[in-house]
């Protein structure tokens, strides 16, 4: 096996592990691979080639893997998941919540303990936001105190 084909070789088994990864780190590695068996191919000599290996790997980080990144939206953080996700959304009351006991509030589908942001107690069946999450408990406001009313 010649030089240039043990490169290539190395190249698209980082891409076989990237697949499992997917932190873009070793796809950035096999850009430096593709490019040393290019320069081996053209007969560049080794450290010529590790040179380029070097280049390619930082070429794939600093210019490759920002924008995959951006197009996958991974640093993107305007999209929401678990606790974050709950905030500003809308429920309904089970449970009496006030701001010393914990009541119950129906919120995406799903039952929560909550409690009151203020003194006022809201009365089952009231529509309420949250406002914090605390631990396990959605802190929350009746509708009506935040639209003014």
């Amino acid at each position: 096996m010649d030089l240039w084909q043990a490169w290539l070789v190395l190249g698209i088994a980082l891409l076989l592990v990237e697949l499992l990864t997917f932190t873009l780190a070793l796809a950035a590695a096999s850009v430096g691979a593709f490019l040393a068996a290019l320069l081996s191919y053209f007969g560049v000599p080794l450290t010529g080639q590790l040179a380029g290996f070097g280049v390619g790997t930082f070429i794939g980080f600093v210019g490759a893997r920002p924008f995959v990144l951006k197009k996958l939206g991974r640093g993107d953080h305007t999209f929401q998941s678990n606790v974050d996700a709950l905030l500003g959304q809308q429920g309904k009351v089970l449970e009496a919540v006030d701001n010393q006991s914990t009541g119950r509030v129906l919120v995406g589908g799903e039952d929560w303990r909550a409690i009151a942001a203020t003194s006022q107690r809201i009365e089952a069946g009231r529509s309420v936001t949250v406002v914090e999450v605390e631990g396990n408990k959605l802190v929350v406001v009746e509708l009506e105190d935040i639209n003014g009313g």
